[in-house]
């Protein structure tokens, strides 16, 4: 090793360490890192893991994605690879791509909750990579049920399951407490609007607030526009209250607690590369902006739109969280059309400290992505989301799995 050699390498060391320290570190350093993993021949139409990072629970579409199969598999806490390598661990239950399962967490641990295609319920807890207990709800048996979404927090003994039922006319948010679930609370019903397919609850997506047994979705104000209500489901009887105000349209909120109790939500802004952040000040019962952040000019789409699927992350004090942002260039409207039939990118932002570099952590191919969730596990940090190629259609696709490292030290 030359001197020259020595002299540039502590020097290269020397700035490593001073940029750590400076908290800027991990931003410059890391580079893309996105991965294709799971079965080439697989559509992974929909993916998510449990709370505590041990399990990836997935819907495998068939026939179109209308039809597939749930299925969990273990996930190793190191290195973050599956086991078995395909994901096809524990065979559940068939569903459909609107009644598939998503991740709930009690005290007893992680579990999952979805319907078939007669809308029989089911709750799955894993017990190992190819193991788990299932176990049929006695909730009525309704096929127009969608989305159906268990809630997670680690302290509660109680469990709840929040789903939408849809007709022709109209759509219900409702939901069951697990220890009863042939009682079933109708929270709010939405009338469609005379020529539109969705309703409010359709764009301003109802998710249950990650730590708490809270549900937020959209619901119209008296000027129209998609505000965000809140409902405590642990309180049968009392109402959903809005907890926006203001001339914005909310696409799929996402609320989540904090380390300290803190409930915050991150929802997209007017379907545009947007998100606001906001914090719930329990005085007002209102929530209260607090920064907002878009992708960066660095964004390789022709007109970023659409900001969605925001998860938050953990770490060393700061709330970080990753998005998803697709193309709204090529004309398409509406909000399935953009997020889930257009290119997009997986960025990582800091929202603790919001004038701090986001990082993009998709890769430069030109690829439909959607859905980002990320894995904290013991070393390392990783992001797993869907892909497709260019002109897929969401229920045609053979859905990718990819995997990007996340730059967080």
């Amino acid at each position: 090793m030359t001197e020259e050699y020595r002299k540039t390498a502590r020097s290269v060391l020397f700035l490593l360490t001073i940029l750590g320290l400076l908290g800027i570190g991990s931003t410059l350093l890391a580079a893309e890192t996105e991965t294709r993993i799971g079965d080439p021949n697989s559509s992974y139409a929909s993916v998510e893991f449990t709370k505590d990072g041990r399990y990836m629970v997935w819907y495998e579409g068939t026939n179109g994605n209308f039809r597939g199969q749930m299925w969990h598999c273990a996930v190793d806490p190191i290195t973050g690879a599956l086991n078995p390598p395909d994901g096809k661990g524990f065979k559940a239950f068939p569903s459909t791509a609107f009644a598939r399962a998503n991740v709930g967490y009690d005290a007893k641990g992680p579990f999952y909750v979805g319907a078939n295609a007669r809308g029989e319920v089911y709750m799955v807890r894993p017990t190992g990579a190819k193991t788990g207990k299932m176990t049929r709800l006695a909730a009525p048996a309704v096929p127009q049920r969608k989305g159906y979404y268990p809630t997670q927090d680690d302290k509660s003994k109680k469990a709840y399951v929040v789903w939408a039922t849809r007709d022709s006319d109209s759509s219900s948010l409702q939901y069951i407490d697990v220890a009863q679930p042939s009682k079933v609370h109708t929270i709010e019903t939405q009338q469609k609007r005379a020529g539109q397919r969705l309703t409010a609850i359709d764009v301003g997506f109802f998710r249950v607030v990650n730590g708490a047994p809270l549900v937020t979705y959209g619901s119209l104000d008296k000027n129209r526009r998609i505000q965000i209500k809140m409902k405590d489901l642990s309180k049968p009887g009392e109402p959903a209250h809005f907890i926006t105000t203001g001339n914005h349209n909310h696409i799929d909120p996402y609320g989540f607690l904090d380390p300290k109790g803190e409930l915050y939500v991150v929802s997209g802004i007017d379907a545009k590369a947007l998100m606001y952040v906001y914090k719930y000040n329990t005085r007002t019962r209102l929530l209260e902006k607090k920064s907002e952040f878009e992708p960066p000019s660095s964004s390789a789409l022709q007109r970023p739109a659409m900001a969605t699927s925001f998860e938050p992350i953990f770490h060393n004090g700061h709330i970080y969280g990753t998005y998803q942002v697709n193309d709204g260039g090529s004309g398409s409207r509406g909000y399935i059309n953009v997020a889930f039939q257009e290119p997009g990118e997986v960025w990582l932002v800091d929202i603790t400290s919001p004038s701090k570099p986001q990082k993009k952590l998709s890769g430069d191919t030109r690829l439909i992505r959607t859905e980002p969730e990320p894995v904290t596990l013991k070393e390392r940090i990783l992001v797993f989301y869907n892909a497709a190629a260019p002109g897929a259609r969401i229920m045609s696709a053979t859905w990718q799995l990819r995997r990007s490292e996340v730059p967080i030290k």
